[in-house]
């Protein structure tokens, strides 16, 4: 994800959970067999938001939006999805996934909308293997009943099952336009402050967390280093994470991952143990199997995550982290607030 747009999407192929219809993931064949023969859980089915209320299923308030979701849970694995429009038509299932530094979408959607291509073909690695992607023109799009700003949106290639499956990734890029969200998990909603802004412009640690996003004190307010390339097209935020004993490293937050993940490198230094269980899943373009490890410390630079399991994956200290901070860590809090604009991670919001 540090790495630019070609990184971006082989990371993200690589931990998304549900995003093209698709289940959990991790790069390692070979961690199953060395922990042993763990009992193997299957992909879990996908839950997806209700599409009655069409394109229009946001309210605005005082310059607030708050958009409903879908938020599934399964052992610990814990997925939210949001409905939006395009050129449109719709509504169309898409990931909620700050670990996605660009929004995307399926080639085959974008050839449902009839949109125009932009540029040549090019390709994506993912958990071993390699899947095509596409840019192509998007002149209209909406969430909740926000119009967005047109773009040129990255289409991936992926192996598709129709309806009830997620068509793509919400994006920190869009996301982070509007300075903070509020992503409540107990509640299923996403609320949006102010106005979409051109571009992210950079988090300035004097700026105050919009007030109508925290429904009471957080329990934990958490220093997130934000960075963008290409003029704020590409965003990512982390924050430091330890496992055990181990240095805090920067861990990417990353609401497209169903669960969390540390870097292979760091499951004997932490002293992590199998959990004796794996889980099943596919990428984009593969199907894997991720062996879990019970992570009993995992501080924070203010307090601490509670324990809990964690895939492992090659490769993410060279991308830049220590770990991948999935969904399942944050659904413990109820609700989390991300604010872009003032370097912040709010954990616990009320």
């Amino acid at each position: 994800m540090l790495l630019g747009r070609r990184a971006a999407l082989a990371l993200l192929t690589a931990v998304a959970l549900v995003a093209l219809g698709c289940g959990s993931a991790e790069s390692t064949a070979t961690s199953a067999e060395a922990a042993g023969k763990p009992k193997v859980y299957p992909i879990p089915k996908p839950q997806m938001p209700s599409a009655s209320e069409g394109c229009e299923a946001g309210t605005t308030e005082n310059g607030v939006t708050t958009i409903p979701i879908k938020v599934a849970k399964v052992r610990q694995l814990v997925e939210p999805v949001v409905n939006m429009c395009f050129d449109g038509k719709g509504p169309y299932p898409m990931l909620i996934d700050t670990g996605a530094s660009a929004s995307v979408i399926s080639i085959s959607l974008a050839k449902e909308l009839g949109l125009k291509k932009v540029g040549t073909p090019s390709t994506a690695e993912g958990a071993g293997c390699t899947t095509k992607t596409q840019s192509f023109e998007l002149p209209s799009w909406s969430l909740g009943g926000l119009d967005l700003e047109p773009a040129v949106i990255t289409a991936v290639q992926a192996p598709e099952k129709g309806k009830g499956y997620a068509r793509g990734s919400l994006g920190a890029d869009v996301l982070s336009r509007f300075g903070a969200a509020r992503l409540d998990f107990k509640r299923e909603t996403l609320t949006l402050a102010g106005e979409e802004g051109p571009s992210f412009t950079g988090s300035k640690k004097a700026a105050k967390t919009p007030g109508a996003l925290l429904k009471g004190r957080p329990k934990f307010t958490i220093p997130m280093q934000v960075q963008s390339e290409i003029a704020g097209l590409e965003v990512i935020q982390t924050v430091k994470v330890g496992v055990g004993q181990t240095k805090p490293l920067p861990w990417l937050i990353d609401t497209g991952a169903a669960f969390s993940f540390v870097d292979a490198g760091l499951v004997a230094k932490a002293k992590l143990r199998a959990t004796g269980t794996a889980q099943k899943g596919s990428t984009y373009c593969s199907i894997i199997t991720v062996t879990e490890y019970k992570a009993n410390s995992l501080p924070l630079s203010s307090g601490k995550l509670r324990a809990q399991t964690v895939g492992s994956q090659k490769g993410l200290r060279k991308a830049g982290v220590g770990g991948i901070l999935g969904s399942y860590a944050l659904w413990q809090f109820g609700s989390v607030v991300f604010d872009w604009g003032g370097g912040k991670l709010l954990l616990g919001a009320g």
